[in-house]
């Protein structure tokens, strides 16, 4: 059973305890405890401290600044933690968001600290949405939509959408865009 731990964040792990991280592609309007509804993002981080494996679920609030983080009452073993932690995800999913393994294991150690420093249930800011002009770029993974002035001949053009028409996005950037867009 996961219980409410409160108002707070996972700072205090170091990227060699975490064993895994799902984060919601999406944000989605939700109220929880006593915050109004509100766009938010979800995360379920499963770690390692001192031989205890932990799955913890942590939304970020945006409208409040808070992260509201909700833990497993108790250690789980590592024979049942994979369905302990499916079972989390497809609880957040449930509500509404987009769950996404991060990769977190494939990441150097540099990449994880980094990642770390920007996730919000790790004390970072959470996502940004960049200001849409014809140079903004996806150099940033949290970058929202890539636009260019001059599309690469690679790209894959897609059909007709009204104002969209005519810009070239690659795969990726139209997997982005359409997750965008169905947060709404």
């Amino acid at each position: 059973m996961i219980d409410f731990v409160g108002e707070k964040d996972l700072s205090q792990l170091t990227p060699d305890q975490v064993l895994e991280i799902y984060r919601s592609s999406n944000q989605n309007l939700m109220s929880a405890e006593s915050y109004p509804s509100q766009a938010s993002e979800a995360t379920v981080v499963g770690c390692q401290v001192n031989d205890k494996i932990r799955l913890f679920v942590h939304y970020f609030l945006y409208d409040d600044n808070v992260g509201l983080l909700y833990q497993e009452d108790e250690p789980i073993s590592p024979n049942s933690y994979g369905a302990q932690r499916d079972f989390a995800v497809e609880s957040v999913e449930s509500l509404g968001f987009l769950m996404e393994n991060f990769q977190f294991g494939q990441m150097t150690e540099q990449e994880k600290r980094e990642s770390m420093a920007k996730l919000p249930v790790f004390g970072g800011h959470g996502r940004h949405v960049a200001e849409l002009d014809s140079t903004t770029r996806m150099e940033d993974p949290e970058t929202i939509l890539i636009l260019d002035d001059e599309p690469d001949p690679h790209d894959v053009a897609m059909p007709s959408l009204g104002r969209l028409e005519g810009i070239q996005l690659d795969q990726d950037s139209w997997k982005v865009l359409f997750r965008f867009i169905a947060s709404f």
